[in-house]
C-alpha cells in the first residue's frame, strides 16, 4: 500500500515538473516536446558557468538534491526538474574537475558556450 502511495506521489510529481519546464518556452511559442531542449541546453550553461567560480558547490547542490532521500512532495518535484536540467553538466564537471585547473577552467568557459549557443540555435530552429 505504501509503495503505491509512493508512486503515485512520483507520477504526480513528475506531471508537475513536465509542465514546469514547459511552461519556461510558453510565451516564445515553442511546440511542447521541443521547448525541453532550449531550457536544458540554457540551464546547463547557467550550471557550467556557475561551475567556472563554484565547481565543487555545483557538484554537491546536484548531488545534495538529487540523491537526497527525502519523500515530501515539494523535494520530489524539485528533483524531477534538476535533473534534464544538470545531469549533463554534473558529468562534465566531474571530468572537469580532475584536470589542472587553468585547463579546468578554459574547458569550463568553452563548454558553457557551447550549451548557450546551442540554446539559440535551437531556439532559431523555431523562428523565436
Amino acid at each position: 500500500m505504501d509503495d503505491e502511495v509512493t508512486m503515485m506521489k512520483r507520477a504526480i510529481a513528475m506531471v508537475v515538473a513536465v509542465c514546469l519546464i514547459s511552461f519556461f518556452s510558453y510565451q516564445l511559442g515553442l511546440p511542447f516536446p521541443s521547448s525541453y531542449l532550449p531550457v536544458f541546453f540554457f540551464i546547463n550553461g547557467l550550471c557550467a558557468l556557475w561551475s567556472v567560480f563554484n565547481q565543487l558547490v555545483v557538484i554537491a547542490f546536484y548531488e545534495y538534491r538529487i540523491h537526497d532521500h527525502k519523500d515530501t512532495f515539494f523535494q520530489t518535484v524539485l528533483k524531477f526538474v534538476l535533473w534534464p536540467g544538470m545531469i549533463l553538466n554534473h558529468h562534465v564537471q566531474l571530468v572537469l574537475c580532475r584536470l589542472p585547473f587553468i585547463v579546468n577552467k578554459a574547458l569550463g568557459i568553452l563548454y558553457a558556450l557551447v550549451l548557450f549557443i546551442l540554446s539559440m540555435l535551437v531556439s532559431f530552429v523555431f523562428e523565436v
